[in-house]
C-alpha cells in the first residue's frame, strides 16, 4: 500500500502521514510506503492518485487546498476532486498563528499592521504554496486588515519556515503546531503574534480550525 503525501518531507503533513503509516503497517500487517509528492498546492500528488488503479492501495492524504479551493485556484485540473475520489476519515483539525523572526521592530500585530499600510507590498510573507491554507488564510488576513504583503509560496511548511528563520522572507501564516517548536525552543527564532481570530487556539497547537482528510481512489 503506498500512502501519497501532497507536502514534502520534514513538517506537519509530512509528520502525520508517516504516524498514519506506521498505524497502518502494524494493523495490516504489511509496510505502508510514504510517497512524499509536493508542489502545485498539492496538485502533483492528488493527480498522481488520480491516475493509479483504483484498487484500494493507493491513498492520498487530501487538504482543504487537494479537495476544496484548488479547483477554483487553477485553470484546469486533470482529476476530479469529488468524482475521482472517496472520503475515508477525518484526520486532523489545527490552527493558524501568524508569526515573524524576533529580531523584527514589530511588537504588536498593530504595530506590524500600521506599518504594512504604509508600506504596501514591502514585506514578504511566506505560505506553504498557491491555494494551500496558508496562503489563503493569509489572503483573507490582508483582506480583513487593509494591507499588501508580497506573497511568495514554498513547496510546504519547511522550506518556508527555514527561509523565515533565514531572514529571505518576512512574515509567515501557517500551522500553529509547525511554528511552536522553534518558539518553544527558547531561542527566540520567531515571535508569534496570535492565532487565526476564531480558531479557538490560545496557546495548544491541537486545538481545531482546519482539517485534512485521507482519500483512496474511486
Amino acid at each position: 500500500m503506498t500512502f501519497v503525501n501532497p507536502a514534502p518531507p520534514g513538517g506537519l503533513i509530512d509528520q502525520l502521514g508517516r504516524v498514519i503509516g506506521d498505524r497502518l503497517t502494524a494493523r495490516l500487517g504489511e509496510r505502508v510506503l510514504i510517497d512524499n509528492r509536493g508542489g502545485a498546492g498539492g496538485n502533483l500528488a492528488t493527480e498522481f492518485v488520480a491516475r493509479a488503479a483504483p484498487d484500494g492501495y493507493t491513498i492520498l492524504m487530501g487538504t482543504q487546498g487537494t479537495h476544496a479551493a484548488n479547483q477554483y485556484l487553477y485553470k484546469s485540473l486533470k482529476f476530479d476532486p469529488a468524482k475521482d475520489f472517496i472520503p475515508v476519515h477525518s484526520l486532523l483539525s489545527i490552527s493558524t498563528g501568524l508569526v515573524l523572526r524576533a529580531d523584527q521592530p514589530y511588537r504588536t500585530l498593530k504595530d506590524l499592521v500600521d506599518y504594512a499600510r504604509q508600506n504596501p507590498g514591502k514585506l514578504s510573507i511566506a505560505s506553504a504554496g498557491n491555494g494551500t491554507s496558508s496562503h489563503l488564510v493569509s489572503e483573507l488576513f490582508q483582506r480583513t486588515a487593509g494591507v499588501k504583503f508580497l506573497h511568495v509560496p514554498y513547496k510546504g511548511s519547511t522550506p518556508a519556515m527555514a527561509d523565515l528563520l533565514g531572514g529571505q522572507v518576512d512574515l509567515s501564516l501557517d500551522f500553529t503546531a509547525s511554528t511552536f517548536p522553534h518558539i518553544q525552543a527558547g531561542k527566540r527564532d520567531i515571535r508569534k503574534h496570535r492565532p487565526w481570530p476564531g480558531s479557538g487556539c490560545s496557546s495548544r497547537p491541537e486545538r481545531p480550525s482546519r482539517s485534512s482528510i485521507a482519500c483512496r481512489r474511486r
